[in-house]
């Protein structure tokens, strides 16, 4: 017959990694939790110009604008530099040009985001404020600006070289020798286009700023891809927490830095088994929104045998449900579905049972057997398989 089973993460092991001093050339870093102090230990605050709402995010806090202020910091800057913003738009399109960054001034640099349109193209400044735009070599056009991603500019002021990232992926490596001074002070703006002409100086960003990081030398690519392991700066046993069990961040994607003592770090947060995979069924109650009958309980989808199976009632094929409530908060992060009967399902975890967090999503599923590893390592006491039909079906199995 049909199952559906549970399997559990045994044990989440956090590797110490041995990686380069990524603070090194670091100038300024802002993560916006709940302010605009640079924390990188250089103290380039930022000030933040008019209003603007602080948010969760994928690293803990971003600051969102909905074109009602911005964002400005002084750095010194050289002949080289790497500069990385980790922002959104709430628009399908950017909501005007340059707004992500802009520094239009000696040794500046620029995110020339394009009104209505996914563009960006980098600009870097020369010695005497000169606008040097890359132009299409540098054009990069991304399919979903709504969600965050790190688009990253880096400048060898040496070679000329300079590469354009997003997220960890390199899109532009080209050429091009700007003459730039050995250091100089360097207004920017986030958020705004600094262009002070009349009717001009109202290119404001509606979206999310999530982390900025300003470096006074080009990064190779390893050096980014590390930073954008969450390994620029070593975080706390609290702040991984958060990232793990809040943000929902997968672990190995985070540089643990220098926490050797990692004994604690899981000690509220309960449900980790010793089984690589194990039935639910002898561990909570189950439960379902009908069954067909005795024969055929919310019990025996979760039993882990094929010859058993849970049935709805005749004729109950929408919004069908089976539910299983641990008896303390649990970690599952993969599931086995075998089912029949239904076209569309979703699964969702709650720990009071009233308020649920969607964890997957399938639609137009074709009923054979699925395995699927989840990122989630969130305990939860409640868990719930909602199903429903768009065909003919008069029964639901499980």
């Amino acid at each position: 017959m049909k199952r559906f089973i549970y399997s559990f993460i045994i044990l989440i092991v956090f590797t110490i990694c041995l990686k380069a001093d990524l603070s090194d050339g670091l100038i300024a870093h802002y993560q916006f939790s709940d302010n605009t102090n640079d924390t990188s230990g250089n103290n380039n605050n930022a000030i933040l110009n008019n209003s603007g709402s602080y948010i969760d995010s994928i690293y803990g806090r971003a600051i969102n604008f909905s074109k009602n202020g911005y964002i400005t910091t002084d750095v010194n800057l050289g002949k080289s530099f790497t500069v990385f913003i980790t922002a959104k738009s709430n628009t399908q399109n950017w909501s005007d040009y340059s707004v992500l960054g802009s520094a239009r001034v000696a040794n500046g640099f620029m995110f020339q985001t394009n009104i209505n349109s996914k563009d960006i193209v980098f600009s870097i400044m020369d010695a005497n404020g000169n606008n040097v735009e890359l132009g299409t070599n540098s054009k990069i056009t991304i399919d979903d600006i709504t969600k965050f991603h790190t688009y990253i500019l880096s400048y060898d002021g040496i070679s000329g070289d300079y590469s354009v990232y997003v997220d960890e992926n390199l899109k532009v490596l080209q050429n091009y020798k700007v003459a730039r001074a050995d250091a100089q002070s360097v207004n920017i703006k986030f958020g705004k286009d600094d262009l002070s002409a009349s009717g001009l100086d109202k290119r404001l960003l509606d979206g999310a700023i999530d982390d900025i990081k300003i470096y006074n030398k080009a990064l190779n690519s390893q050096e980014i891809s590390d930073i954008l392991s969450y390994g620029d700066i070593p975080v706390t046993k609290d702040e991984l927490k958060k990232l793990i069990f809040t943000n929902n961040v997968d672990p190995s994607k985070i540089y643990t830095g220098f926490i050797t003592d990692m004994s604690d770090l899981f000690k509220d947060n309960k449900g980790y088994f010793n089984g690589a995979t194990l039935s639910v069924g002898s561990n909570g109650v189950a439960s379902a929104s009908s069954q067909f009958s005795t024969s055929y309980t919310a019990n025996q989808a979760f039993d882990d045998s094929l010859g058993t199976s849970w049935a709805s009632s005749y004729g109950n094929v929408n919004n069908q449900w089976l539910q299983y409530s641990f008896q303390t908060p649990t970690v599952i992060n993969k599931y086995t579905l075998s089912g029949s009967g239904f076209s569309r399902y979703t699964i969702e975890a709650s720990n009071d049972g009233i308020n649920w967090d969607k964890l997957f999503e399938k639609d137009n599923w074709d009923n054979t057997n699925t395995s699927d590893t989840r990122v989630n390592y969130i305990a939860y006491k409640y868990y719930r398989l909602n199903m429903s039909d768009t065909g003919n079906s008069k029964l639901l199995y499980v």
